[in-house]
């Protein structure tokens, strides 16, 4: 049981281990999975995931799939919105468009893209399925306090 000169545990013939060379025995641990490998080592079979376990995913990837629709369905929704709050006016919308992405990039601060999409007719239902779409978590809080102060200062 522990010849060798390699200097590691090994398998040594069914179930031993012994301190040897890898001329002991042929197998070894593999770091990730604590099963044996090498020679005369069966590879662990896989069970299938459970009834349970698969209804679970399949009401998870249909509840995902109805989330993504409910958000394209908003989103769209606020297109059209806010063409029709701009007149249908293709280089207004443009200019909103252009608004949004320096919003979005950080080129403009919130109460200045506020500012400036209200002065364009955009009206507080639009700024507000506005901010709830809006995906960056910390440009959403942005809008929310800014559209508060502008409110607390309009009244």
């Amino acid at each position: 049981n522990g010849g060798g000169n390699g200097g590691g545990f090994t398998a040594v013939g069914r179930g031993g281990f012994g301190f040897g060379g890898s001329d002991v025995g042929g197998g070894q641990w593999s770091m990730g999975s604590s099963q044996l490998t090498g020679a005369g080592a069966k590879p662990a079979q896989q069970q299938p995931p459970s009834k349970k376990a698969v209804a679970k995913a399949t009401a998870q990837a249909a509840a995902d799939a109805d989330a993504a629709r409910l958000l394209l369905e908003r989103n769209h929704a606020l297109i059209v919105s806010i063409r029709s709050a701009l007149g249908d006016d293709a280089a207004a919308f443009a200019a909103f468009t252009g608004l949004s992405a320096r919003y979005r990039d950080g080129q403009l601060t919130a109460p200045d893209y506020l500012g400036k999409i209200a002065a364009m007719g955009l009206g507080p239902d639009c700024v507000d399925e506005l901010t709830s779409l809006m995906p960056d978590g910390d440009k959403r809080t942005a809008l929310v306090r800014a559209a508060a102060a502008a409110e607390r200062v309009r009244a």
